[in-house]
């Protein structure tokens, strides 16, 4: 869902409603989510801009097998992005992703019609049951 509202996919685009969403994947050990919020933080799309945030994201999601999360994990070791410039674990990181394939040529897959209206609804039910909850600020970090 998160994704839909990121693209603009049978839902209008929107880049805090998209965070949030996978603010919520992610707290709940989504690996895919985890690597979609630090792309978030480390780029300030629908929230503030948090190298420390996006590593530590990227981590979790690596940790999981993740494979662009250990790509971009090894990035921020490489860059010094939130984390100390260590090319070892810069190196580690892109060596796991390679080994997964990330540098093999993927096909690509658009949304259809159908998916497009299964996320229109997922998003009206999601927003209908939390509609009645009080609003919270969103944690910029997490102390854990």
């Amino acid at each position: 869902l998160g994704l839909c509202c990121r693209d603009g996919t049978g839902v209008p685009q929107d880049d805090r409603e998209a965070a949030r969403l996978f603010r919520r994947a992610a707290n709940k050990g989504n690996a895919e989510a985890q690597c979609e919020l630090g792309h978030r933080y480390a780029s300030g799309r629908g929230m503030p801009q948090d190298d420390d945030e996006a590593a530590r994201l990227y981590r979790r999601a690596a940790d999981q097998g993740h494979t662009l999360g250990q790509f971009n994990c090894g990035k921020c070791h490489d860059q010094e992005k939130g984390v100390p410039q260590d090319y070892r674990e810069a190196a580690r990181s892109y060596g796991l992703a390679t080994e997964q394939g990330l540098l093999k040529p993927r096909a690509t897959s658009r949304f259809s019609t159908k998916m497009a209206g299964a996320c229109r609804r997922m998003l009206a039910r999601l927003r209908a049951s939390t509609a009645s909850q009080p609003s919270r600020a969103w944690p910029v970090h997490n102390s854990t």
